[in-house]
């Protein structure tokens, strides 16, 4: 449903899934498939964005009303900052 060019590395593009999955692309080289994927959100991801400032952090947001926060060098999980199970005052 959305994706955004990493503004600090040209050749990164992220993906928003219907699947709930987040996934990172580098064109840097031939290769099509996802250089990583993401899970955490329980429903479909409507958008992500890459921080401007903060090198390799980007955001999602989804249908499950959570807006997690990526590394995107690190591993497949993330943290939620808003939604989400057990976090007071999510979006509804």
């Amino acid at each position: 449903f959305g994706c955004a060019w990493n503004p600090l590395n040209a050749c990164e593009l992220i993906t928003a899934c219907q699947d709930g999955l987040v996934r990172l692309y580098d064109y840097s080289n031939d290769v099509t498939m996802p250089l990583k994927t993401f899970e955490g959100h329980q429903a479909k991801i409507y958008n992500v964005i890459f921080s401007p400032v903060l090198k390799g952090i980007f955001a999602s947001a989804g249908d499950d009303r959570a807006i997690r926060i990526w590394k995107a060098d690190g591993g497949p999980t993330s943290t939620a900052i808003c939604g989400g199970e057990n976090i007071k005052n999510s979006h509804t």
